[in-house]
């Protein structure tokens, strides 16, 4: 008992001390914007937790087996020491037990830890229709008291672009109420000429006022149509942009371009508006406003001089790195309006990052967790295998002295490894499927293949898994299936592998075993 208090004692010294560093190592990769960021650190009740856990398993591995030494049974273990020269079969047994279960969560936690790493490759490598690459993006509000009419906002704006525009190392500069990845603003529309639904719902998609060189600025292309221009203002006839979703939902089967559509803002918004109708001039591009995970929803764009609002957002894109032109845009800004605060200031590749982080983190932290898993099941592996080649030192010698070959010493010990990795990878497939939903129909046509006995354990270590993963997985999930091949094999594979390095050393060390030593051996 005092030999495993101390153990544990050291080993949650080691702990803590790896506790307190891989908060701090993790923190540098999470990204300020995930909610409560500012409170990740050790906490005192966690700590209080984890030490009170750790003492029970001190007191339940260390206090139950030596209760058990305190009172043998000397005939039995006279007979066992003469059959064996090792451990009871029962203890053997509850020892491989725990060494199948190491195995089957570490397989549960890898092959969720590769589902989720190859979701965000997937994720990383969507094409999120513009180019986020050296732009930069600030918020201006201009105040309603200050900008009332629409000729002044233009005006302000206007101003604003030009004296972006010839600042060195600017390629272009435009204006939008939301930049690319944002879409806060949905409105409903009519289609002139159409008659309204019978249902009486109205038509509606994402709402974009944009400068005219918005689609150059961001990068995203003009498919068919023109794009706007400088003249397009309220002196000229209303034109509207598209994108694909919005002519899939709305004009499916029909031409696009020519089409006039009625937007419907808000009254205090547009009350001295001019136009109302809006003839399509072009169709662009899908972009992934919701996020690079969600399907593109209908949108429309139109000229910002034709529908000024006070509340825009700045888009320049430069030839090196944005960042450097900071000052030079405040001063652009203050230049026209002194008073005028700007916010906001990012680059579209840092709000592109951002936008993915919940998924890198949530890889980062299986990742790490099925790391964990894979070492703690090839220690399990080594160290039940090392112990009981240690016990089995006569045995060895014996069976050598009797003519037994070095291939099959090294067979007898890598058979006992191996049947346990493949024991505990079946039953943590059994727990993966019933993880990830499997149907009961499937479950008892792999209780049926493996058998009873795995079932059962299977089916716990399975629910066990379950109680984590269940209505978790598919919702983290992007163009991977819960049950993808690929991630099934290569994770046994390497987990079939790091079991029989583990199975390895302690063979190939009772291959070594001198069987004059041995029959001396205790």
């Amino acid at each position: 008992l005092l030999e495993g208090v101390l153990l544990s004692l050291v080993s949650t010294v080691a702990g803590i001390g790896l506790a307190s560093l891989g908060v701090k190592l993790m923190t540098k990769f999470i990204p300020q914007e995930i909610p409560r960021f500012d409170q990740v650190r050790l906490d005192w009740r966690v700590l209080g937790f984890t030490l009170a856990l750790s003492l029970i398993t001190c007191l339940l591995f260390g206090l139950i087996p030596a209760w058990q030494a305190s009172k043998p049974d000397l005939q039995v273990t006279l007979e066992q020491s003469g059959r064996t020269s090792g451990p009871g079969a029962n203890r053997l047994r509850f020892r491989q037990l725990l060494v199948v279960f190491q195995i089957s969560v570490a397989l549960m936690l890898v092959i969720g830890a590769g589902l989720l790493i190859k979701s965000f490759w997937l994720l990383h490598r969507v094409d999120p229709g513009f180019s986020a690459e050296r732009v930069l993006t600030l918020s201006v509000s201009l105040p309603q008291s200050k900008y009332p009419k629409p000729l002044q906002i233009s005006g302000f704006y206007n101003q604003l672009l030009e004296r972006v525009s010839v600042l060195p190392g600017v390629q272009a500069a435009t204006i939008a109420y939301d930049h690319p990845l944002q879409s806060n603003w949905i409105d409903s529309f009519a289609i002139e000429g159409r008659p309204q639904a019978v249902d009486g719902k109205s038509l509606s998609a994402n709402f974009n006022p944009v400068g005219s060189d918005y689609f150059d600025t961001v990068g995203t292309q003009i498919l068919r149509g023109r794009q706007f221009t400088p003249r397009d203002d309220q002196d000229h006839p209303g034109v509207a942009i598209v994108n694909e979703a919005f002519v899939r939902q709305y004009f499916p089967n029909e031409q696009a371009i020519g089409q006039h559509i009625k937007p419907s803002p808000p009254a205090r918004i547009w009350a001295n508006q001019r136009l109302t109708s809006f003839e399509i001039v072009g169709i662009a591009r899908d972009v992934k406003s919701g996020g690079l995970n969600a399907v593109s929803d209908p949108a429309y764009y139109l000229p910002a001089s034709q529908a000024p609002l006070q509340d825009m957002t700045i888009l320049v894109r430069t030839q090196n790195d944005p960042t450097t032109i900071v000052p030079a845009l405040r001063q652009a800004v203050w230049s026209i309006d002194p008073n005028q605060p700007v916010a906001g200031i990012v680059t579209m590749d840092k709000i592109l990052s951002d936008s993915i982080a919940q998924p890198r983190l949530n890889m980062l932290l299986m990742g790490l967790f099925g790391f964990l898993a894979l070492i703690l099941a090839a220690v399990g592996i080594y160290g039940l295998l090392s112990y009981s080649v240690t016990q089995r030192t006569q045995e060895m010698g014996i069976r050598m002295a009797l003519g037994a070959q070095i291939t099959d010493v090294l067979k007898l010990v890598l058979k006992q490894g191996m049947t346990l990795a493949l024991i505990g990878e079946a039953i943590g497939l059994i727990g993966v499927r019933i993880a990830l939903g499997a149907q009961a129909n499937e479950i008892l046509r792999l209780i049926v293949v493996q058998g009873i006995t795995l079932a059962l354990i299977g089916t716990i270590t399975g629910l066990a898994g379950a109680f984590a993963l269940t209505r978790l997985m598919s919702g983290l999930l992007f163009g991977v299936t819960p049950t993808d091949g690929s991630i099934f094999i290569t994770v046994v594979g390497v987990l079939t592998t790091i079991a029989l390095l583990a199975c390895y050393i302690p063979a190939r060390r009772a291959t070594r075993v001198d069987p004059l030593v041995a029959l001396r051996y205790e």
